[in-house]
């Protein structure tokens, strides 16, 4: 008995769904043991982790670490800007992106605990 072989190749796969940047930051300060991995979204425009482009969203990120940063420059004089630059809006990859924030942005955040009471 033979059963007929579909070689239609199936139904289309579904479109990969778009990374929500503001899961992956909150999701990184939450491995790293920060006290409050959300607080930060106070300061990031609302809606922004629902927006379907990834360039937008990294912008908007970006945007509401700066805000946070300026804020603890004015109020502690800490010097920012070098971990303002690793906050990059349009060179590179998402991942490129990740990688950076990771590597030289997140120790800084954790270092200082922020946002916390900014």
């Amino acid at each position: 008995m033979s059963h007929p072989i579909d070689t239609s190749g199936g139904p289309e796969p579904m479109p990969a769904a778009p990374d929500n940047l503001a899961a992956f930051v909150t999701g990184l300060l939450a491995e790293n043991l920060h006290p409050e991995p959300q607080a930060w979204l106070r300061f990031l425009q609302s809606g922004v982790d629902t927006l379907s482009d990834p360039h937008y969203q990294r912008f908007a990120i970006n945007r509401a670490w700066r805000v946070i940063f300026a804020k603890l420059n004015q109020r502690e004089r800490i010097d920012t800007i070098d971990v303002r630059y690793c906050l990059v809006d349009k060179e590179g990859s998402i991942q490129d992106w990740k990688k950076l924030f990771e590597t030289g942005v997140l120790p800084f955040i954790l270092e200082h605990q922020l946002p916390g009471s900014l």
